[in-house]
Order: structure tokens, then C-alpha cells, then sequence
């Protein structure tokens, strides 16, 4: 496979960093093909369970079925194109969502391609993964965050009353 730099096409924080495609193919975008999508998030906003199925939801169009994935924080979906003078293709989109983006790796092949090629997509979607600290980081819940306030003012509480304790006994020392 050959490896091309797309640039930063961004619209909204959405970028296309690189494609590939069969090294013996010399017109870009041949079948087939695979595109690397980025969606950076808002600056200080973190996907929600319910943000992570909509955006697989979206990603493969108004007839998609996606398979979300809430432990992984990962989705499937196939689309499928009737593409002018190629005729039918199917779009494989495995969404890999982090700590700040989503990923979307977009794997295109005619649909008479697809069983050749649809091994090869999933060696690529299986070697995805993070680096470190840019996996997606789950965040307390609001009941865990008070959980965690009450026990720290239990904490702090039992401290002064030890401390309050031992100064009362160096005193009538």
C-alpha cells in the first residue's frame, strides 16, 4: 500500500491527515482505497455515551445500523454507494473514539472487490490503537464525584477531630 498526505482539509475540526491505496494503482482514490478521518473536540467537551451513538449513527448515513461498542468506545457500520460510472461500493467505517477525537477509518472497495479486500480492512482497523493518554478516560459520574466529596470531608473530618484531640491532651499536660 502507498501512503499519501491529505493536509488538513478541516471543516469544523473534521481532517483527512492520509488515505492508501494498492501501491500498483496509479490514480488516486482507485477501488480500493482507505481514508483516515480526525474529528477533534470542542475545546473542553468529552463524548457522552449518547454522543458516541450518535456519531456512529451518522457515519454511516440515515440507513446505517452501526454496532457500538461502549466498553471499546468503538463502532462498526457499512454504507453502501451507487458511485457514477463505477457502479456499486461499500464503505466499510470502524469509529475508534478517544480522550480528544474520533477516529474514523473509511474503507471503500467496489462490491464485487469486497471479499478480496475486506480482510485487508480489518488488519488495518485491528492495528488502530492510541497512544498513551489519548485513550478515551471515562469520567466519574455525578454521584461518584459527591461519593468522592463525602468521603474526603469524612477524611478531613476524622483528621481535625484527631488532631483536635491530641492538642486537648498536650494542654492538660
Amino acid at each position: 500500500m502507498v501512503t499519501r498526505q491529505l493536509g488538513d482539509f478541516s471543516r469544523n475540526r473534521v481532517l483527512f491527515p492520509v488515505a492508501f491505496q494498492l501501491e500498483s494503482d496509479k490514480t488516486w482514490f482507485s477501488y480500493p482505497y482507505v481514508i483516515i478521518q480526525t474529528y477533534d473536540y470542542p475545546e473542553g467537551t468529552e463524548p457522552t455515551d449518547t454522543w458516541i451513538k450518535q456519531f456512529a449513527q451518522q457515519a454511516g448515513g440515515s440507513d446505517a445500523m452501526p454496532q457500538v461498542d461502549l466498553r471499546s468506545h468503538s463502532f462498526a457500520t457499512i454504507m453502501r454507494q451507487n458511485v457514477k460510472g463505477i457502479g456499486p461500493v461499500t464503505v466499510q467505517i470502524n469509529g475508534h473514539i478517544g480522550r480528544t477525537q474520533a477516529v474514523k477509518i473509511n474503507a471503500y472497495a467496489r462490491d464485487s472487490d469486497l471479499g478480496t479486500y475486506k480482510p485487508k480492512f480489518g488488519q488495518i482497523n485491528d492495528s488502530f490503537q492510541w497512544d498513551r493518554g489519548e485513550e478515551y478516560q471515562e469520567q466519574p459520574s455525578t454521584s461518584s464525584k459527591l461519593l468522592g466529596r463525602v468521603v474526603g470531608g469524612t477524611i478531613i473530618a476524622i483528621l481535625a477531630g484527631v488532631v483536635r484531640s491530641v492538642m486537648k491532651r498536650r494542654r492538660t499536660t
